[in-house]
């Protein structure tokens, strides 16, 4: 059953930018159990527009130990399901939904780590939300440092639940936003990610 596509149903969407939304599904108990997944895992989502069949690959954006399966969508230029997604998708509707796949996980000799370091820009931010969160509320003696790089604020993907997280675990996250289209207070937030910029930041942070 595992590679199998079954109907959900959507629960929400709520926007998360201008041009992204995070989708969370209904699940019965039998589909929890189905759906399990590890942090950093994607949903291949089908679903037919206008007579054509789309699928696609999406990360799933909360902890593992969350109990809600929710992904991020953002709209990509002449993207149709994303598009549609973003434009169209509600509550109560119905998408095929395939159980979670992919290897970008958290395993091995890494589950022994106490320093974890996650660099995102964009969307891209997605499945590392969901690595991160994990971290931080399954191991209590790991320390997170995320590296998100975006446009500007408004372009900032679950900006709301990083402050959460942030908020929620002060000694265990080193949150640090770059915007290279709006001015900062500081130069080391402003421009690209570069190795001079990342080199900066981890002198910065205290050793463990």
């Amino acid at each position: 059953m595992a590679n199998h596509f079954h109907t959900l149903t959507v629960k929400s969407v709520e926007r998360e930018t201008t041009d992204a939304v995070c989708v969370e599904f209904a699940l019965s108990d039998q589909e929890r159990t189905m759906f399990r997944f590890e942090a950093g895992q994607h949903l291949t989502v089908r679903h037919t527009l206008d007579g054509e069949e789309l699928r696609r690959n999406y990360s799933l954006c909360t902890a593992a130990t969350d109990g809600r399966l929710q992904i991020g969508i953002k709209q990509m230029e002449n993207g149709r399901f994303s598009t549609w997604a973003n434009q169209h998708l509600q509550a109560g509707m119905q998408l095929e939904v395939m159980p979670p796949g992919g290897h970008f996980t958290l395993h091995g000799p890494v589950l022994e780590a106490r320093s974890f370091v996650f660099v995102a820009a964009g969307s891209g931010i997605t499945p590392v939300l969901s690595l991160l969160a994990t971290v931080l509320e399954t191991m209590p003696k790991a320390h997170c440092t995320l590296i998100y790089a975006n446009r500007n604020r408004g372009a900032i993907m679950f900006r709301e639940r990083l402050e959460a997280l942030k908020n929620k675990h002060l000694q265990k996250l080193n949150l640090v936003h770059i915007l290279s289209r709006e001015a900062t207070d500081s130069p080391l937030h402003h421009g690209r990610i570069t190795t001079e910029k990342c080199g900066k930041i981890f002198g910065n942070i205290a050793p463990l």
